[in-house]
Order: structure tokens, then sequence, then C-alpha cells
């Protein structure tokens, strides 16, 4: 697609997160980046108290896993 400012940008992005994502979301700013780009980040708004959990939780699954256990992490928890 070929974008004449930011704006169009922007509409097309909110568009596309409402139509597959089901939710009425507004984008702070959007730019193009390159000529095939097609991927979409999406940051998790997270407290600092969270992001300070989920830190703890991804040192503990670190450590796990240089014990060769097989484990993973999700949200606030860890699974064996």
């Amino acid at each position: 697609m070929n974008y004449k400012n930011a704006s169009e940008i922007k509409n097309d992005i909110e568009k596309f997160l409402n139509k597959n994502l089901g939710r009425n979301m507004k984008s702070k700013k959007a730019h193009k980046i390159g000529t095939k780009t097609s991927k979409i980040f999406i940051n998790d708004d997270l407290t600092k108290q969270e992001r300070e959990i989920d830190a703890q939780i991804r040192k503990r699954v670190g450590e796990e896993r240089s014990k060769s256990r097989k484990v993973r992490n999700g949200y606030h928890k860890t699974v064996y």
C-alpha cells in the first residue's frame, strides 16, 4: 500500500486491529518501516509491580531450564 501521510497509516492500523482483535483500539502513532513490513507489535501495559513479578518468574524459569527441566512461563505463572 502506498501511504501519503501518517494519518492514513494510523487509520488503517486501527481498522485492522478492530477487525482482527474485535476491540475498539486507538493507536497513538504509526509509521511505515521499509517496503515489505507486515509485523505489528503491541506492548503490554503492565504496572511496575507486574513487570517485577514477571522478571522474577523469567529468572526462575531460566534457573530451572539450566537444570535441564522442561519449563514454560505464562502470565504471572510458571508451568512445569
